[in-house]
């Protein structure tokens, strides 16, 4: 098995969505992952529901290829043993608020000073220091704080969050790069670092056009109509309510004038010859009968047809598809982008691949997620504690 991440060492004492999104990247291609988690009820997303097999769904989805040490943190053994790990480990990734670590003893400057080489990646909700150092952080506040949701829907919405953890995986997301940044740097220069990022500075990146255009011109961008698309791409990208669904064109790449070409498509020569559009600003002008006009074209034929028109005319379109399409999509079974792994309560659990594809060093479905201290004792013979366990176990220290 060729690992690109083979030989590396994860401590893992993240939970939840963010740094587990991290891990298990890094676990995917590889890498040696060891999850701490609490004894008894470990990792919180255990026990979220909804539940899959008495697990917790979103547990089962982030936490596949690694190992579980159940061990208290707060019993002075409990933090010895983590220390242990920390000395062997190459990076270690937290999202605990800022500060409970340091308190704890398992702070950067503390495990550091023992390993110098370690890289020790943190998450936070808005940041290890400043005025909201000591919030409570979650995806939906950061979606809030960041303009996210004020951004997100439609003109005349409320605000309105993305449906899925966009910060948490984009936080995730951002951290393993962090992470593969400082070993590349570690290479050089022999020593690790501490590295940060947090929710709210991950749903600002993605509206890093936006946020440039206002920054530079203090001119917020519109939000569009109901089913329409960014305002600045015109009445000729968005949306469509076909005889039986819905589906997306966009013309935005096309040269020349788009209504004329939108128009072409559908049939309206004289519509799109009017010179009331002919150009953007003045299609933008008329954005909602343009839309009116378009709108009832589409809803004439089902989507499977207009899609097949307009592929023949090499325009950028594409079926809004609901989860059942998404699960059954040619393309999506093509790339393999539906895995099954084990279920930690047995049987089978069906999940998602890792969405990179590398040709030399691929990733690898090695095991499910773990059951709760399932590999404590593997973990702790690694350290040479294998006589003690029993003991530790009978005292409560791990589990």
């Amino acid at each position: 098995m060729n690992s690109a991440l083979e030989g590396l060492r994860i401590l893992d004492l993240s939970q939840v969505v963010s740094g587990p999104v991290c891990t298990q990247m890094l676990a995917d291609f590889g890498a040696d992952v060891v999850k701490i988690e609490r004894p008894g009820s470990g990792d919180l997303a255990r026990n979220t529901r909804p539940q899959l097999g008495g697990f917790g769904a979103n547990f089962l989805a982030l936490n596949r290829n690694k190992r579980s040490l159940a061990v208290d943190l707060s019993h002075p053994e409990g933090k010895d043993i983590v220390r242990a790990l920390a000395r062997r480990a190459d990076v270690l990734v937290e999202n605990f608020r800022p500060g409970v670590l340091d308190k704890l003893g398992l702070g950067y400057e503390a495990l550091a000073a023992a390993n110098p080489g370690l890289v020790y990646a943190s998450i936070s909700g808005f940041g290890q220091t400043g005025p909201y150092r000591d919030r409570k952080g979650q995806d939906i506040l950061a979606q809030a704080l960041g303009g996210m949701m004020w951004r997100n829907g439609a003109r005349d919405d409320p605000p309105t969050f993305v449906g899925f953890p966009v910060a948490d995986f984009m936080a995730g997301t951002l951290l393993c790069q962090g992470i593969l940044i400082a070993l590349q740097a570690r290479q050089r220069s022999g020593r690790g670092q501490r590295i940060e990022t947090n929710l709210l500075d991950s749903v600002l990146w993605p509206q890093l056009q936006d946020m440039t255009i206002y920054l530079n011109t203090r001119q917020p961008p519109a939000r569009p109509p109901r089913g329409g698309t960014r305002p600045h791409h015109g009445p000729t990208s968005g949306v469509f309510k076909a005889q039986d669904g819905y589906l997306v064109v966009t013309l935005v790449f096309e040269t020349g004038n788009h209504v004329s070409k939108m128009c072409a498509l559908l049939g309206l020569p004289d519509l799109g010859a009017d010179p009331r559009y002919a150009t953007p600003a003045l299609a933008l002008e008329r954005y909602d009968e343009l839309r009116e006009r378009f709108a009832a074209e589409f809803a004439k034929r089902p989507v499977r047809e207009w899609i097949e028109e307009l592929e023949r005319q090499d325009v950028m379109c594409a079926p809004v598809q609901a989860y059942e399409e998404i699960a059954a999509d040619p393309q999506i079974l093509h790339n393999g982008s539906l895995v099954q792994s084990g279920h930690p309560g047995g049987g089978t659990l069906d999940s998602l691949a890792n969405p990179l594809r590398m040709s030399e060093t691929p990733w690898h479905l090695q095991s499910g997620p773990p059951a709760l201290g399932g590999h404590t004792d593997q973990i702790l013979a690694e350290l040479g504690l294998e006589a003690g366990i029993a003991d530790l176990r009978r005292r409560k220290v791990v589990a």
